[in-house]
Formats: structure tokens, sequence, C-alpha cells
């Protein structure tokens, strides 16, 4: 249920990016902390419509904890790189949307990451980028299994990249007799009205992800066309 990207993205390059987002990663989290402006600014985020936890910004960017469906984790947090311009950016169906998000001063202190981006991501797997989500959790404990949503025309194209080996993804078929699947390699996608979870491989090490939501590229399309999408009449539900 997780098509593999891989082949889109030189893993050579992408491992040269990771040491830059785990360092700057983590610096702006413990900043977010110490630091950070504590105005409160609420998004609507799937069914979750008001936030339990106050977001602080960081060089222009907002830091939140991880939530979903009123569940807010204690130790993932959610860094955007990207954010949004317009009323609406935070619906499921316009985080794709270049002409609703725009760069936080942050991005910039990650040359290499937006060089990568530049030259690996845009033309090749996506046409165009919305909202990038770095995803950090220091608690050694595997994340909250959840969906996004449940939006029957909803289907979100975005790159996943695995920052180090410390963290993967699993995936959640709705035949509860299945195993879930699991990233294996460094870039991939799934859909993420799907139950999935973040799976910590090193308790010792920030557990790091990242999404770049945006349309595919029809290579990229092509590349996942095989992959079952969710499907209501399957679906348990949140």
């Amino acid at each position: 249920m997780i098509a593999s990207l891989d082949q889109f993205v030189d893993e050579k390059q992408w491992q040269e990016v990771v040491e830059e987002i785990q360092r700057v990663g983590v610096e702006t989290l413990n900043r977010s902390v110490d630091e950070a402006d504590p105005g409160r600014v609420v998004y609507p985020h799937g069914v979750v419509t008001e936030s339990k936890d106050p977001e602080t910004h960081v060089d222009g960017a907002a830091v939140k904890r991880f939530e979903t469906s009123g569940n807010v984790s204690d130790s993932t947090f959610g860094l955007y790189l990207r954010m949004p311009t317009a009323k609406g950016a935070m619906e499921h169906q316009n985080r794709s949307r270049s002409d609703m998000w725009e760069d936080a001063p942050l991005f910039n202190k990650f040359p290499k990451f937006k060089a990568f981006i530049e030259e690996q991501v845009i033309g090749k797997v996506l046409k165009e980028m919305g909202r990038i989500w770095v995803i950090i959790d220091r608690s050694g404990k595997d994340g909250i299994r959840h969906r996004d949503h449940t939006i029957p025309d909803v289907l979100n194209e975005f790159l996943w990249l695995r920052a180090g080996t410390a963290k993967t993804i699993q995936v959640f078929s709705e035949d509860s007799s299945a195993q879930p699947q699991r990233c294996t390699g460094h870039a991939g996608w799934f859909d993420p009205r799907y139950e999935h979870q973040a799976v910590c491989l090193d308790p010792d090490t920030p557990a790091i992800s990242i999404r770049i939501d945006g349309p595919f590229t029809d290579e990229a399309r092509k590349a996942v066309s095989d992959y079952q999408p969710w499907a209501p009449a399957a679906s348990v539900g949140n």
C-alpha cells in the first residue's frame, strides 16, 4: 500500500541533505520551546477545528504539536517550512496549491534542502509545491495511528521522505488480518485516508520525515498508478 518513488530521487544527494535537516530541524524545535513567539494561530486540520495546543513561531515558520482526530502528541511536532497565504490553505484539497503557500523565512536555513527540491523534486516528482511539513519525534516511541481524513473525492498527492533511518511509516489495510506495509526506501507515497503510523526504529535518535505536498508529474502519477486507493465502501471510518 506504499508506492515507492525512490527511482525519482537520487539517494546519495538526499543523504547529503539529511544531516542538515536533522541538525537545523532539532535546533529549531528546541528554539520553539525557549524563544518562539507564543502567539496562537488556529488552522483547521482535518476533522480538528481547534488546536488543543498553542502554536509557536520561529523565523516565520509554525511549530505545532502533531494532532489528529482530537488527539495531541506530547512528543511529535510539525514544522512548517511553507506557510499558508490564504484562508482554506490547510484544507486537504488545497495543501498542494502553490498559490496558497509561500516560503517561511526559516526555509532559508535549509539551503541544501531547498536546492534538493529544485533539482530533484520539482519537474521530476511534483509539478509544483504547496505545503512542506517536517515531522520530528524525540520520544523514541511510535506515532499516533490515524487517518488524515475520509473525504471520498480528495486523493492527496505528495512526496514522503525519510530523513535518516530512525523512522519509517507503516500503512494499514482495511483488512484487519493483513499486515501493515512499511516504507523501506527513502521516498514514497501512500493514500493518507488509510490508517497509518510513524514507526521509531532508533530510540536514541530524533525521528524525522518530510512531506512535500504538490501535484504529481505525469511520470510520478504513472509510477503510483497500480496503487489501490482508499474507498469509502471499504473503510471502517474514523
